[in-house]
């Protein structure tokens, strides 16, 4: 693992270009220098909780990223871009809060009304006012509005196709409230209805209200001959769109973008996210960077923006069968019908899915995480590891079956029936994620000392079955911080409950090992706090965790 704790030694910088690449710079040479050269391994500020990525920069030039050359070149040349472990991580093993990332529900806990609400206020338009129609983006089969409430607050209007009312606008406020609460930036997306005539033209603007009625024509109608759209807004002061980002490389233009993607985990631990909701369409081009500024910086955002192919849906109608199977051209299985006569045609061929209105195929009956495929390779996906979906399954894990039903319930589904099913789904599919991923390291988390005692959570048998034996073998070492190597062994024993004592006597800095027979070891190391008193205290500073015994061979 490459050593992510350097990227505290700095709380801010200079606001001047030349100084603050000159910055970064240094600091990516820092993260990418061998840890055997840096023997220090905990800084006195770490474990870091916010990476200094949104320092005052110029807004990079707006792009474009064409569906097919990023499909073709993922899936013919392997853009696998750099391999190796996530680097932006801190000495938690956790993400730090970034223009990428902030941790939400797992941190704090959000409550059922934010969990419903997602980004943003979640107003929507102003709904007691006409909506001017500024541009219209033919998209067949319905085309998108770019529209401008009384407030000057702009949307886009996304509508269902018209064979399919309500399938597309419901999954993807469903997928953007999980993402949101998982810590994903999302746009602000409400749910609205509204009569054709609250579009209005703008004087002397190119859209025409014979467009506005062509946009409409082929968008299903509600009772009463309303419409039903979802309204996307991003909800922060934007300067500018530049277009969506990439799940490999860095780009070269953004001062503050330098982690190649392909190893930042926030995007390789997506795959798990997108697995849940089943977002076959997750990609490049369903993401936006939007130049933001706050307090005076400007800086780039970046956006999970798209979320509409998400559950059954494909957007412009119901998933295929295969979708979430397997990528849009896979060359193994193609080759395996082509030599079976098309005999042999995937575990996906046999799946039935309950016939429940406005979700589309969408189950989990064997749904198994690791075997589910976006419709485009992704090179953050590929180069995943087991540290990387711990992550976050873990955070899926921490979803109740009522948070889950709040998500589903933004979707504003007409029939009860939908919103139980697709609830039901999520929860079943979240728990076979948690089943295959949360014994990494034998599935210890949320470590902490409580006077004498180090405290963990057991998340296999939280989560998953809690038959499972929780007998471990600990380990105690005293720990060189500026040689970063173990020293003195300090004893041995085991524990069948949730707590350790510390050792007696007292160190700068200890390092526990604790071994979960059959899934692996976490290295939990923590550092003496300052006392205030007498006493001596302890935080955990840093955690690692192995898939197996890293002493064996």
């Amino acid at each position: 693992m490459l050593r992510p704790s350097v990227m505290g030694f700095s709380r801010g910088g200079p606001r001047f270009g030349s100084l603050i690449v000159l910055f970064f710079l240094l600091w990516a040479c820092l993260l990418l220098v061998p840890r055997s050269a840096v023997a220090q391994r905990f800084l006195p500020d770490d474990p870091i909780s916010e990476d200094p990525d949104r320092l005052d920069m110029p807004v990079p030039v707006a792009r474009s990223a064409s569906d097919y050359v990023r499909f073709l070149s993922n899936t013919f040349v392997e853009a696998r871009g750099e391999e190796g472990p996530a680097i932006n991580v801190n000495t938690l093993n956790q993400v730090p809060n970034s223009s990428w990332y902030k941790d939400r529900h797992f941190a704090s806990g959000m409550s059922l009304d934010k969990l419903r609400r997602g980004a943003g206020v979640g107003r929507g338009p102003q709904p007691d006012s006409s909506w001017v129609v500024e541009s219209i983006e033919a998209v067949r089969p319905v085309a998108r509005l770019m529209i401008r409430d009384a407030d000057g607050e702009r949307y886009e209007l996304r509508l269902d196709s018209p064979d399919h009312p309500v399938l597309a606008t419901a999954a993807g406020a469903v997928a953007n409230r999980a993402y949101y609460a998982l810590g994903y930036f999302v746009p602000e997306l409400t749910i609205v209805r509204f009569a054709p005539g609250k579009l209005v033209t703008a004087e002397g603007g190119d859209v025409r209200k014979a467009d506005i009625w062509e946009a409409l024509n082929n968008a299903p109608t509600l009772t009463g001959g309303v419409y039903r759209a979802a309204a996307l807004r991003i909800p922060e002061p934007v300067v500018e769109r530049v277009g969506p980002f990439l799940f490999h490389s860095t780009r070269p233009d953004d001062g503050n973008d330098i982690f190649p993607h392909e190893r930042r985990r926030e995007l390789r631990g997506l795959f798990v996210a997108a697995a849940w909701l089943n977002h076959t369409g997750i990609r490049a081009t369903r993401t936006l960077d939007v130049g933001v500024k706050h307090d005076g910086h400007t800086f780039v955002r970046h956006y999970v923006y798209n979320t509409f192919e998400a559950l059954g849906s494909a957007q412009v109608g119901p998933k295929e069968a295969w979708m979430g199977r397997e990528h849009l051209v896979e060359i193994s299985p193609v080759l395996v019908r082509m030599g079976t006569l098309g005999l042999s045609g995937g575990d996906w061929v046999n799946t039935r899915y309950p016939d429940v209105n406005h979700v589309g195929r969408f189950g989990a009956t064997n749904f198994d995480p690791e075997r589910w495929r976006p419709e485009h390779p992704n090179p953050a996906f590929a180069q995943r590891d087991s540290a990387d979906t711990f992550w976050m399954a873990r955070k899926i894990a921490h979803f109740t079956d009522r948070e889950i039903r709040a998500m589903v319930e933004a979707a504003e589904y007409p029939d009860s029936s939908s919103v139980d099913y697709v609830t039901t789904t999520l929860a079943r599919r979240r728990d076979s994620i948690a089943a295959t991923y949360l014994g990494y390291g034998g599935g210890l988390d949320g470590f902490r000392v409580s006077g004498d005692r180090l405290i963990f959570e057991d998340l296999l048998n939280r989560y998953v079955d809690r038959s499972v034996s929780n007998l471990r073998f600990v380990q105690w070492h005293r720990f060189s911080n500026e040689q970063n190597r173990v020293t003195d062994e300090l004893g041995r024993t085991s524990v069948s409950d949730t707590s350790i004592d510390l050792p007696e006597g007292h160190a700068p800095f200890y390092r526990v090992r604790i071994m979960t027979p059959s899934y692996g070891a976490t290295d939990v190391y923590l550092r003496e706090v300052t006392p205030s008193s007498n006493a001596v205290d302890y935080e955990v500073v840093g955690v690692e965790r192995h898939g197996r015994d890293p002493d064996a061979s």
